[in-house]
């Protein structure tokens, strides 16, 4: 949407508002002649001379996961139709307000959110969110808890310090449980708009002109989207139209001075554009403000200056119990009330036709009476003139003031950063301190674990070989008792087979002496065989023992077979030379007996 675009489509926002003024049911009242002297109009009670200076420094409003978790109580409204009482009465106030610039700004934790303050007593609140969104707070006169809180997704209504609604997008009331989030966001909210409302009551600060003009479309396109998601709810758009005629008279007339505050705002900014759409903004209400009686200097010059009244009654009452379309006491209260605004109109009608009468008397008067309005309307400039210069030098003081009251908080926060940063570093290097000591104890306690460790796979080894060789002793201690048995046992063989040779040709040889020579000879041949016998039974019982004892020591069968073998071979070697020796002891005999002839 271009500029041109966005400010006709704002001017008829305003004419739409105008309408619930001027009319009730089908009857019309003639507006009295407004003052078009926009320029005579005086500022709103608490507005600020905005500056030229560069926006400060200030961070976004956190969102409402981040506020401060905030226990608030829950009340229910009367009936469903109540509820909208809330997200109405915040709209007429932004109504009220219009394309006017916001009267101040303030410091609170780190951002600074803009303020407007009506004539009225009623207070808007406005935080810039990341994102470029917004979040507004909405305050009665004398309340320090907002009545109504809008963010971008979704609205939350408050009454008796309680929260009493939460709104979706098009401001319908949503029937959400006991654990819904929305209910957390609610409390923080209100938590959060208390705080805020003790802030903005500190020093205030006149608004950057560039910052304005940077964020005023945004928020202008913000409050249009507002109200026209509020027309398509048909039940909203039933709610004003039944209670919208209470307040009306008060919003227009702020909307007035709002809109021609925001017309020489433009004017001095170089907005023609912005300037045209205020000057239309401001005569679209114009006719309603002065049916009430309220506009031009005269209603200006007798209200300016005067503190905002804080017992002034809010822009809309909540019905009471049972309040709806269908219920007779509604229908009732409806016809008193259409009574009443007839009342009103009449009252207003009289007002209105005796102001065109002075109007006629002040004209037939001449050009004295004018000339004198004028030299009034004049000093009343001046002074204004003053005031506001005077105002200006204060606000270019305090913000001297403040910025040097910034530069030692600056300081203040330098040197708190730099203690913040040498109590991390000395923490940090506690912290690798104690982990380096930790550190070496633990390698320290690893390094004995593994000495004990190795220790313990030492004694291990140790043991496991001591075992091994104790075995190994056992065995060769058992191998060579085994082989000492088989030596025994092979020479207490060879020992008898020895004797029983030796006595076997003892006896042959005294045989063979006492009988003749053949039975000598066969006695020799005889022992001979009984000597080849026993050696060859000598060597099969050798051969047997070697053989079991190769199933034990292989080694040690094997050396004591050879032993039994040469003690064997040595046995019959003499047993041969005892038998040579007894056959030549025969022969020598035989010869004796029978020498040769």
């Amino acid at each position: 949407m271009n500029k041109t675009a966005h400010l006709l489509r704002t001017t008829a926002l305003a004419a739409a508002g105008l309408g619930l003024a001027v009319a009730a049911g089908c009857q019309k009242t003639a507006p009295a002649a407004a003052n078009t002297d926009l320029a005579a109009a005086p500022p709103p009670v608490a507005t600020l001379p905005m500056t030229n200076a560069p926006p400060p420094m200030a961070a976004p409003a956190p969102l409402a996961a981040a506020l401060p978790a905030y226990r608030a109580p829950r009340a229910r409204v009367a009936n469903r139709y109540d509820a909208y009482a809330f997200d109405y009465r915040a709209n007429r106030a932004a109504y009220g307000i219009g394309d006017a610039p916001p009267d101040y700004t303030f410091d609170y934790q780190g951002e600074r959110p803009w303020a407007w303050q009506s004539d009225n007593g009623y207070q808007t609140v406005v935080e810039p969110l990341p994102g470029g969104s917004y979040r507004y707070f909405y305050y009665a006169p004398g309340s320090d808890t907002p009545y109504y809180v809008r963010d971008p997704n979704y609205g939350y209504g408050y009454q008796g310090g309680a929260v009493v609604v939460v709104y979706d997008h098009y401001g319908r009331p949503l029937n959400i449980g006991d654990g819904d989030r929305r209910w957390d966001e609610a409390g923080r909210y209100m938590g959060w708009g208390r705080n805020l409302y003790r802030a903005e009551h500190g020093r205030h600060y006149g608004v950057a002109r560039a910052e304005w003009e940077a964020r005023r479309q945004g928020l202008d396109e913000q409050r249009r989207s507002w109200w026209d998601t509020r027309q398509q709810n048909p039940d909203w758009v039933n709610y004003q139209q039944q209670y919208g005629g209470q307040d009306q008279a008060n919003w227009d007339r702020e909307r007035y001075r709002r809109e021609a505050e925001a017309y020489r705002v433009d004017q001095n900014s170089n907005q023609p554009q912005w300037a045209q759409h205020d000057r239309q903004a401001a005569m679209a209400v114009a006719g309603a403000a002065a049916v009430a009686g309220v506009a031009g200097a005269g209603y200006f010059g007798a209200h300016h200056g005067r503190a905002p009244q804080p017992n002034v009654p809010p822009p809309a009452n909540l019905p009471g119990p049972g309040a709806g379309p269908g219920n007779p006491a509604f229908a009732q209260a409806q016809s008193a009330r259409q009574a009443q605004i007839a009342a009103q109109q009449a009252r207003l009608t009289a007002q209105a036709q005796a102001a065109q009468q002075a109007e006629a008397q002040a004209r037939a008067s001449g050009q004295a009476r004018a000339a004198q309005a004028a030299a009034a309307r004049q000093a009343a400039i001046q002074a204004q003139q003053a005031r506001l210069a005077a105002q200006a030098q204060a606000t270019r003081q305090a913000e001297i003031q403040a910025g040097q009251g910034r530069a030692a908080q600056a300081a203040a926060t330098r040197q708190a950063a730099i203690q913040a940063r040498q109590a991390q570093e000395q923490a940090r290097a506690q912290a690798t301190r104690q982990a380096q000591t930790q550190a070496s104890q633990s390698r320290a306690a690893q390094a004995a674990a593994a000495r004990q460790s190795a220790i313990q796979a030492r004694q291990a080894e140790q043991q496991a070989r001591a075992q091994a060789s104790r075995q190994a002793q056992a065995q060769a201690s058992q191998s060579r008792a085994a082989q000492a048995a088989a030596a025994r046992q092979s020479a207490i063989q060879a020992r008898q087979a020895e004797q029983q040779a030796r006595a076997q040709a003892s006896r042959q040889a005294e045989a063979q002496v006492s009988q003749q020579r053949a039975a000598q000879a066969a006695a020799a041949r005889q022992s001979a065989i009984q000597a080849r016998q026993a050696e060859q039974q000598a060597r099969a019982q050798a051969s047997r023992q070697a053989e079991a004892q190769a199933s034990q020591a292989r080694a040690a069968q094997a050396a004591a077979a050879r032993q039994s073998a040469i003690q064997a071979r040595q046995a019959q070697a003499q047993a041969s030379r005892q038998a040579e020796a007894a056959k030549h002891a025969a022969d020598k005999a035989q010869a004796d007996k029978h020498p040769p002839q």
